[in-house]
C-alpha cells in the first residue's frame, strides 16, 4: 500500500491548482472582454395619437361645425331690460376647408338711439404636434356702432389643411369690449373710462386641435348682464 504524500507534495500540488484557477478566470476575462455582446434593442416610444383623429376619418359627419353664442344684456337699475347685443361665430368644415364667420347683432327699446363697441378676433390653422402659442389680444381689433335692429358682419374667414394631416392646430379667438351706448336724449353711458380699455369679454377662446372642437357639432350660449347707470 502507497504511504500517503508528505506535507511538501501538498502544498506543490495547492500551488499547481492555484495557477490552473488563476488561469482559468484570466481566459475568461479575455474572453469576455473581447466577444462582441449583442446590443439590446430600445423599446421603442409609442407615437401620440391625435385626439378624434381615427373619429374623424370614420364619421367626420360628427366633425361639421361648432357655434358660440355671447349675450350682452343692458339693464336699467330697477332690472328692466334695455338693449341686447348678440355675437355669433360660426365656425364649419367643408371638406378639408373650414369656414369661420363672426357678426354681432343690435336689438334695444326707444330709449336708446345706438350702441358702440370694440371687436377683434384671432385665426390660425397650422400642422404640428405643438399648440399654437396663444396671442393676448386679437390683432384685428375695429369700433363698431349699431342702431336698433341693425347687424354687423365682422369678418369671415377660411383656411385649409390636407387630408394627411394627422395634427391639426387650430387657434380662434374673439371678444368684444369698451360698451358705449347713446339714449336719443343725448346721454351716453360708457362701461370704461375714455382712453381705457373696459372689461373684455370673450366669445371664443380656443387654442388646441381641430377635431375637439368639431366634435358632435356644439353649440355653446353665455349670457353676460351689465347695468346701465341713470345720468
Amino acid at each position: 500500500m502507497r504511504k500517503l504524500s508528505s506535507g511538501k507534495e501538498v502544498s506543490k500540488l495547492q500551488s499547481v491548482i492555484f495557477a490552473i484557477v488563476i488561469i482559468i478566470a484570466v481566459a475568461a476575462t479575455i474572453y469576455y472582454t473581447l466577444t462582441p455582446r449583442p446590443t439590446p434593442t430600445p423599446t421603442p416610444t409609442p407615437t401620440p395619437t391625435p385626439p378624434y383623429l381615427a373619429k374623424f376619418r370614420q364619421q367626420p359627419k360628427l366633425f361639421v361645425t361648432h357655434m358660440q353664442i355671447i349675450h350682452v344684456l343692458f339693464e336699467d337699475e330697477e332690472g328692466n331690460l334695455l338693449a341686447n347685443l348678440t355675437g355669433v361665430c360660426q365656425t364649419e368644415r367643408v371638406d378639408y376647408t373650414v369656414y369661420a364667420t363672426l357678426n354681432h347683432s343690435f336689438s334695444t327699446d326707444l330709449k336708446i338711439s345706438n350702441i358702440t363697441f370694440s371687436a377683434g378676433i384671432n385665426w390660425i390653422i397650422v400642422e404640428g404636434s405643438y399648440p399654437i402659442m396663444p396671442v393676448p389680444m386679437p390683432t384685428q381689433v375695429n369700433t363698431y356702432t349699431l342702431q336698433d335692429g341693425e347687424t354687423v358682419v365682422i369678418n369671415r374667414w377660411s383656411d385649409d389643411f390636407e387630408p394627411d394631416w394627422e395634427w391639426v392646430q387650430f387657434e380662434a379667438g374673439a371678444l368684444l369690449y369698451n360698451f358705449e351706448l347713446g339714449f336719443v336724449d343725448g346721454y351716453v353711458w360708457r362701461d370704461f373710462e375714455i382712453g381705457e380699455t373696459g372689461q373684455i369679454y370673450e366669445l371664443v377662446n380656443y387654442h388646441g386641435t381641430l377635431f375637439p372642437f368639431l366634435h358632435n357639432n356644439p353649440i355653446e350660449t353665455e349670457t353676460i348682464t351689465l347695468k346701465v347707470l341713470a345720468k
